[in-house]
């Protein structure tokens, strides 16, 4: 029969403490200085326009995403409006 010593008593309080100290973000905190930060938003096509941007993807030697897509159309409206040049 092999003897094994007593197993040692493990301190869970103090890993507790540990993980806690270590900290976190608050949930919904952003940070406002990071140029890659994105908002969604919800956007409400009527059926014929909607039809209208799919067959001009569909005709596209390369798929493009149609998010891709209305992203484009939107910085040219943009880029139009404010009188600057074509990226």
């Amino acid at each position: 029969m092999a003897i094994t010593r007593k197993p040692k008593l493990i301190n869970h309080k103090e890993k507790i403490d540990v993980i806690i100290g270590k900290g976190g973000s608050i949930s919904g905190e952003t940070k406002s200085n990071c140029k890659s930060y994105k908002n969604s938003m919800t956007l409400r096509l009527p059926n014929f326009l909607l039809d209208q941007i799919n067959e001009i993807l569909s005709k596209k030697l390369i798929p493009t995403p149609r998010h891709t897509w209305i992203l484009e159309a939107i910085l040219e409206k943009v880029q139009r409006e404010q009188g600057k040049p074509r990226v």
